[in-house]
């Protein structure tokens, strides 16, 4: 007789022969794959702004990832249909990926690097954003979630040392935000939404002499469990707003946009022209933000945008101590003035 496995192993067993016994019952793969479709198919349809929509879509990264190994169990179970379901929807979101991945050329001219950072109410740590801004070199920074006591911090870490001019909305909890710069800079008028949204127009220093690019810090208001109209009432604003700004001048947009490729109102954002710079530069997936600590960073809220007059050479992320959000910075290029 063969030996009988010990406890452990006894439970091992039985697990996989519960598991073999689940996966034949002929609903339960379809409805995990169902489960995993879900945030695809409100990308298909669009969320319409809608509170759980926004909140569903979101998810599209981390349901694709489950689509490949129910896929690949379907077909191994000889679920022909369920398989062939999965794999359209692996290929659509395989689609939607594509265009992370292929660089565009950046047109010739003027580097500059832009960081964009969420404090997460003021808390994140001071010295590693200005860390960060140094070693970088960074010219231009955008901080959402600043607090007075974040701007006395970040202060007293030196960040005014490396980025002398700014424009600077702090207010309590989430509400404030700032601009830093290496360059001089003329404030701007200042959109308010629920968030504050400084911006200003930076002279940029160029071989043929100073530019003007305008830079605009955004943070449109988060969705609710129970409604979107803040939500859809900010990002109306910021398209509005950016849309009545003059086409010939070149301009950054960069901050938590609480939305990613996936969700409407940021697509729309990009159907006006805005570049997305990740997306530019080729740089792959990039996750700036998951809702607990341990949790890896799988979406991509905050962004650097730009219009026409910029491309963008290359992009990362990395994260900073205190905050849900991950940094990202940007080697952005100014063309040269046509």
């Amino acid at each position: 007789m063969p030996p009988r496995p010990d406890g452990a192993g006894a439970t091992r067993d039985r697990l996989r022969r519960l598991s073999r016994r689940v996966l034949r019952r002929r609903s339960i793969l379809p409805a995990l794959l169902a489960v995993a479709a879900a945030p695809s198919a409100v990308r298909i349809t669009g969320d319409g702004d809608h509170a759980w929509p926004i909140m569903i879509v979101t998810f599209v990264p981390v349901a694709a990832l489950a689509l490949v190994p129910l896929t690949a169990l379907a077909f191994g179970l000889r679920r022909w249909r369920t398989g062939a379901i999965g794999a359209a929807l692996v290929a659509l979101n395989a689609l939607w990926l594509a265009p992370l991945y292929v660089a565009d050329d950046p047109p010739p001219g003027t580097d500059l690097v832009a960081m964009t950072i969420n404090l997460q109410y003021g808390l994140a740590d001071a010295g590693e954003v200005v860390t960060a801004v140094r070693t970088r070199h960074v010219d231009v920074l955008g901080v959402t979630e600043l607090t007075p006591e974040a701007v006395a911090a970040l202060g007293a870490a030196g960040l005014d040392d490396l980025l002398p001019h700014r424009v600077l909305s702090p207010d309590v909890l989430a509400h404030g935000s700032g601009l830093w710069s290496r360059w001089p800079v003329t404030p701007a008028e200042e959109w308010r939404g629920v968030h504050r949204m400084p911006g200003g127009t930076v002279a940029v220093p160029t071989v043929a002499g100073p530019r003007d690019v305008a830079v605009r810090v955004a943070h449109p208001f988060r969705t609710s469990r129970f409604h979107a109209r803040s939500y859809e009432r900010d990002h109306r604003l910021l398209r509005e707003r950016l849309a009545a700004q003059p086409a010939d001048v070149p301009a950054i947009v960069l901050g938590d946009f609480n939305a990613s490729r996936d969700h409407t109102a940021f697509r729309r954002l990009l159907s006006d022209g805005w570049r997305d710079a990740p997306e530019y530069a080729g740089s792959g997936f990039v996750g700036t933000w998951s809702p607990r600590y341990r949790i890896p960073h799988f979406v991509q809220l905050d962004h650097i945008l730009f219009n026409s007059r910029l491309g963008a050479r290359s992009t990362a992320n990395f994260e900073v101590r205190g905050t849900d959000h991950g940094a990202l910075v940007a080697r952005l290029v100014l063309a040269e003035d046509r």
